[in-house]
């Protein structure tokens, strides 16, 4: 008799069609210094936790119909960090990284100007005529 329980058991654990284990999705973040960003779920989100709370700011915003919500982000200081949020059927693990500033990296490099493109003294064509005159036939 506890043969058979324990084989029931077993099978129904194997052969059930629903399945607990909640799928895990990894992404990695971008985010540019004192900006906000909103991440956009279909479904319910349960949970969120920053590893490094005290540098970011965030607040769940539902829509009006419920079905879909948004998780508003705003970072406070440009530190990396990690995000993992909880949805019904899964779990978001974000890479929150920061694009360098334009202002420095334009610095740490040397551009070399173009020059200017070379005309001829005379132009054909084009620039043969002055403004505000009739053409001259020729």
């Amino acid at each position: 008799m506890k043969k058979y329980l324990l084989l029931v058991t077993v099978s129904l654990l194997i052969f059930s069609t629903k399945s607990f284990a909640i799928s895990e999705i990894n992404k990695n973040l971008f985010f540019s210094a004192g900006k906000l960003r909103i991440l956009t779920f279909d479904e319910k989100i349960i949970n969120y936790k920053f590893d490094n709370e005290k540098n970011f700011k965030a607040e769940i915003l539902t829509n009006i119909f419920g079905y879909k919500q948004e998780l508003l982000i705003k970072s406070l200081k440009p530190v990396k960090n990690k995000l993992t949020v909880w949805t019904k059927s899964r779990t978001y693990n974000f890479d929150i990284n920061f694009e360098q500033d334009i202002s420095t990296a334009l610095d740490s490099k040397q551009f070399e100007l173009d020059e200017p493109p070379a005309f001829p003294e005379k132009a054909y064509g084009m620039a043969d005529f002055e403004l505000d005159s009739p053409p001259v036939i020729k």
